[in-house]
């Protein structure tokens, strides 16, 4: 008995030391691992609004299951905060004290800031804020079809019953009305200055209705005859007849389709005109496409741009003559009252390095004169006094050009600069001398243009003197600088709306702002750099552009990493920041943590890659590593990875919440060795990885979508230590994809993809066929050792699904471990829920079985017959 007390104190003891150490209180508090109630139900932070004032903001968050819409308002400088459940649009009130809203149950709510509801509207369906005549005005429309009008400063309001619809025209001073009426409809004008409404003209049903941007002119048709066109003025209730069906000097078959709108001046109206259909064929006629080498565009585009194509027309109003700018193989890609810009292209721009049909043509017309002059580079923008053009060279669409329109004159601005410029981020050419063009400066004879790294002032009348805004700091300290726009509203960039950029290093990855002095030969001073992302002009940096306040200096940020979804900050001066939202749907999960990891190729380049871990990572396990690579995905390190079903590859935040190790290294392309190269790399960065304890260097997958997929099958022809591998919609015979086309499109892509772009081999196949050859993995299938699953579908517009075919049965020939799976009606990536969900339990099923030593799913092992498909998944 003794004995038996001496245990259960023992017992008692030993569970008072578990209870209390770190083992139970890490067993307490673990996180559970990311499912697919998870992905099903992941929160989202929606965008944020400031007041005019910049002393309340408001955001509205989203929750599933159920679906909440929440809105939060807080004070930027007190205590004061609300949320509403079930807001679906909101907006300050510009008095600075109130919020406007409507619920999802149709009631409009005013709440007054820093304090409660002051009033509500129920039966409500829209609701507008504008400015006219110096005034504040509310508008709004119920259930009953009725339109209100308010004065927000004296509360007087204006109804007007039976409104199909209204327009605001001429910033806010004119309000049209289309309202019922015993005829049909009627066209009204509401006056705000006199506060007056006139009628205008009635019709059974108004078409195509347009307003002219001063307001004083409407156009439209009626009912169901769009061919003819009638014109109304505000001061004249006489309508004339612009058009009829009968339209001397277009194209023939050529129709009216629609009224677009008014030239700014309101002197013309730009109409669309549409080709008639091709009528039937008949029963006995011999349907076969005749394939020619002088066909401009080859057969399939053809057939899949058959259907009947439209073109742009003006209409002079006072001479009633119609003009039309635009005929077939023009594309307009600038058009005002005076002057259109008109790209003349018959071929297919995936041939433009061999097909002249394919090299663009751009034509500068003068809509007064009808006088055409070819403009000898692809024009991007017109200046808004409209003397210059500004554009990319033709050649290579690195180099700045402009064109003086007076003078025809035109040079290239950006030939004798950086010459010799390596840059990191320029996907398809050895030659970074990438420059593009940013905007006009004041005086409008100055443009703002960007490298990779730097800013760079031109003044058109003085293109030899070229002013390095930032001074070349940013090329020297490899930072990324882009300004941070304050905008004017008209297009013009000043010194003070462009004195706050953007900056991003693209070595550490850091990013933040800097401040531009405008003196020459000084650098842009510090504000502020950080581990986390606010903006950058990198694409897959955050897309929150920072918002000021429009009367202060207030300005919202937006800030993620990888443990931060985008939270919200204000900052006053882009050097401290204050958050007002606190938003982690991520704390209730095992989570992950990122870090930069660098590491040489096996040909000893320096090369970057994101090692992503669990947050319950310990480092006494061995983990499973998937590395997973595309070209320069370092460049994530400090993005959200927000968790989602796999479309195509692992979702980062779902496989390492659920014990995986992920890595994504940087893929540094050589031409024409791209094959290669993504060898070099991944191989490298598997041995370094390898070093590390917790890394079981037997349980290491790979995998890539699209031109990663290619690059994976590229590396697995070659030898290597890898346990499985994933290839989702990789080229995988560089021959056969040359000489196929886009599944809808009809366009020769991926010849394209191998001698000009993506694919980077730099020449066609006759030239080069051992460089095909090299990077054609059905031609190396026998070498092809290690699991491998493919995703590839029947819609795919970008690599077909023949590619896919072609490896699948290359590899069963040779009895090598493979599967395929294809979903119907799924493309390039996958998109249907159901098939996302299906996807990402196979591809776990697989990675587990062969990183994990899970059992293999009954669909590898024996397969599902195609008439249990649908009906048996085999998980």
């Amino acid at each position: 008995m003794r004995t038996l007390f001496k245990y259960r104190y023992v017992l008692l003891w030993l569970t008072t030391i578990v209870w209390f150490s770190p083992i139970h209180a890490q067993i307490k508090e673990a996180k559970a691992q990311i499912d697919f109630d998870a992905l099903d139900n992941w929160p989202s932070l929606g965008v944020p609004a400031v007041n005019n004032a910049g002393t309340y903001v408001a955001y509205i968050t989203r929750t599933y299951n159920p679906m909440k819409r929440t809105l939060h308002i807080s004070a930027t400088n007190g205590p004061w905060s609300q949320e509403i459940l079930g807001i679906r649009q909101y907006n300050f009130m510009p008095d600075n004290r109130h919020i406007i809203m409507l619920t999802e149950n149709n009631e409009m709510c005013t709440i007054k800031l820093g304090s409660s509801v002051e009033k509500k509207n129920t039966g409500i369906k829209h609701y507008q804020l504008f400015e006219s005549y110096n005034k504040n005005w509310l508008l709004y429309t119920d259930m009953s079809d009725n339109l209100y009008i308010q004065e927000i400063q004296t509360g007087k309001i204006m109804s007007y019953p039976n409104v199909i619809s209204f327009r605001l025209e001429n910033n806010g001073q004119l309000v049209y009305l289309e309202t019922k009426v015993k005829s049909g409809q009627e066209l009204s004008l509401i006056d705000l200055k006199t506060q007056k409404l006139k009628s205008l003209c009635t019709a059974p049903a108004f078409t195509n209705l347009t307003i002219s941007p001063r307001g004083d002119q409407y156009a439209f048709s009626y009912g169901d005859n769009v061919t003819e066109i009638w014109i109304g003025s505000t001061t004249n209730t006489v309508l004339t007849k612009l058009t009829d069906s009968n339209i001397i000097g277009l194209d023939s078959d050529l129709k009216i389709n629609t009224i677009d709108r008014f030239s700014k001046d309101g002197s013309q109206l730009f109409i669309s005109l549409k080709e008639s259909p091709t009528p039937p064929l008949p029963d006995d006629a011999v349907k076969v496409n005749v394939w020619s080498y002088k066909d401009a565009k080859i057969q399939s585009q053809q057939l899949a741009e058959i259907n009947p194509k439209s073109y742009i027309a003006a209409i002079n109003i006072a001479s009633k003559v119609v003009k039309q700018l635009q005929h077939e193989n023009e594309f307009i890609q600038f058009l005002n009252e005076n002057y259109a810009i008109i790209t003349v292209l018959k071929g297919s721009l995936m041939e433009r390095n061999w097909n002249e049909s394919a090299k663009g043509k751009y034509i500068l017309l003068n809509l007064k004169s009808g006088t055409k002059d070819t403009v000898p580079f692809w024009p991007k923008a017109m200046s808004p006094d409209e003397k210059y053009l500004i554009g990319l060279d033709v050649t290579r669409f690195k180099d700045i050009m402009y064109y003086e329109i007076r003078t025809k004159k035109f040079a290239v601005l950006t030939h004798d600069l950086i010459k010799t410029a390596k840059a990191t981020h320029d996907y398809y050419t050895d030659d970074k001398r990438t420059f593009d063009f940013y905007g006009w400066l004041e005086g409008q004879s100055s443009v703002l243009i960007v490298d990779e790294f730097d800013l760079w002032k031109v003044d058109l009348k003085m293109p030899e003197k070229i002013v390095n805004l930032t001074n070349g700091f940013g090329r020297r300290n490899h930072i990324m600088f882009r300004p941070i726009v304050e905008g004017s509203g008209d297009g013009i960039l000043t010194t003070k709306s462009i004195a706050i950029l953007s900056a991003y290093d693209v070595k550490t990855k850091r990013n933040g702002f800097y401040s531009l002095s405008f003196k020459e030969n000084v650098d842009p001073k510090k504000c502020s750099m950080a581990d986390c992302y606010y903006h950058s002009e990198i694409p897959i940096l955050s897309p929150f552009y920072p918002m000021k306040a429009k009367d202060v200096n207030v300005w919202i940020v937006k800030r993620t990493n990888y443990n931060d979804p985008g939270n919200y900050y204000f900052t006053k001066n882009f050097i401290s920041f204050k958050p007002f939202t606190n938003f982690h749907p991520e704390n209730k999960y095992n989570w992950l943590t990122s870090e930069l990891v660098n590491f040489k190729s096996l040909d000893g380049s320096e090369v970057q890659g994101v090692l992503y871990k669990p947050e319950n990572f310990d480092a006494s396990k061995k983990y499973p590593l998937i590395i997973t690579y595309y070209e320069q995905l370092s460049d994530h390190l400090h993005s959200y990875p927000k968790p989602e079903y796999s479309a195509e590859i692992s979702n980062i935040a779902y496989f390492v919440s659920n014990e995986y190790l992920m890595f994504t290294p940087d893929i540094p392309i050589r031409a024409g060795k791209q094959g290669e190269s993504a060898y070099q790399t991944v191989v490298g960065a598997y041995k370094y990885l390898s070093q590390y304890s917790y890394i079981d260097s037997t349980k290491v997958g790979i995998e890539g979508h699209s031109f990663g997929g290619f690059e994976t099958n590229n590396i697995i022809i070659r030898p290597n230590r890898f346990a499985a591998a994933v290839n989702s919609a990789g080229p995988s015979n560089l021959i056969s994809y040359a000489g196929d086309v886009m599944s809808r499109g009809g366009e020769p892509f991926g010849r394209a993809f191998s001698e000009t772009e993506q694919g980077r081999i730099g020449c066609n196949i006759w030239e080069g066929q051992d460089l095909y050859i090299e990077s054609s993995a059905v031609m190396h299938a026998d070498k092809i050792n290690i699991p491998l699953l493919m995703l590839y579908n029947s819609q795919d517009d970008i690599v077909p699904f023949t590619q896919g075919r072609e490896l699948f049965t290359a590899l069963r020939r040779l009895q090598k471990r493979v599967w395929l799976l294809q979903y119907d009606n799924e493309g390039h990536m996958i998109a249907n829920k159901n098939n996302l969900k299906d996807y990402t339990i196979r591809l776990k099923g697989f990675l587990d079985h062969y990183l994990k030593d899970a059992p293999m799913p009954a669909w590898m092992q024996n397969g599902i017959s195609a008439k249990y498909k649908g009906y048996r998944k085999g998980y």
